[in-house]
């Protein structure tokens, strides 16, 4: 597949299955392929098979941290993961845990799922702009 016809992927790890679709929906018309999950065993799975481009994962999964699942990610991963958006509650705690984890952007709980693909959207172009040569 050629640079042109790449799309981004987003992985969406979520536990309420109605939010990760209605989140899926806002990255989709965004030119996003995304795929959302309830569980953390499952994102993981899904990381190792296809790295996405950006992850979307909520704080608060069952029976374990959304800074955690990051870490994990992370930490499996065959090639470099850049883009993570955490949404959770904002105190300095979980701030903390979110940088070591190497979260890029932390959007605050409750946010929209248009205020998640934004988020995912400049996250991505801000790195692409790095990226470019000449910038």
């Amino acid at each position: 597949m050629t640079d042109a016809l790449a799309y981004r992927t987003v992985l969406v790890a979520d536990p309420s299955g109605e939010r990760g679709a209605a989140i899926v929906a806002a990255l989709v018309r965004r030119g996003f392929a995304a795929t959302a999950v309830q569980a953390a065993h499952l994102a993981l799975r899904l990381a190792a098979a296809r790295p996405p481009d950006a992850w979307i994962v909520d704080q608060d999964l069952p029976g374990i941290s959304g800074a955690q699942l990051v870490s994990m990610i992370r930490a499996s991963a065959t090639r470099a993961l850049r883009d993570a958006v955490i949404v959770g509650t904002a105190t300095a705690r979980t701030r903390v845990g979110f940088t070591a984890a190497g979260v890029d952007v932390f959007v605050p709980a409750p946010a929209t799922p248009a205020a998640l693909a934004d988020a995912v959207d400049g996250a991505l172009s801000k790195h692409a702009a790095a990226e470019s040569p000449g910038k």
